[in-house]
């Protein structure tokens, strides 16, 4: 629910801003692009709270939430086999 709110007032803010910048004389194309550039620029200062609502609605249902602990322990023991087979090699000197 809170991502459908989220959603639906950055729609209103957009039409909002096309409204403002249509009494203010903008009436090409450019009103729907300007009025998306300003209601972005409005939401990001004046919704802070429902947007970061909206992106915990977001993580919670993220399937690959656990797959970077599972990578991260993979990797660890991965760099411990390299590190003791390098370890058992005897070091490698130049010759003359």
């Amino acid at each position: 629910m809170r991502l459908v709110v989220y959603s639906l007032l950055r729609l209103l803010m957009v039409l909002a801003a096309a409204g403002v910048l249509y009494l203010v004389g903008l009436r090409s194309w450019a009103l729907w692009a300007a009025a998306i550039v300003v209601a972005a620029l409005v939401s990001y200062v004046v919704l802070g709270r429902q947007r970061a609502a909206a992106a915990a609605v977001l993580a919670a249902h993220d399937p690959t939430r656990g797959a970077t602990d599972r990578l991260a322990r993979a990797g660890e023991s991965d760099a411990a086999y390299e590190d003791s087979v390098l370890d058992a090699e005897p070091p490698v000197t130049p010759e003359r």
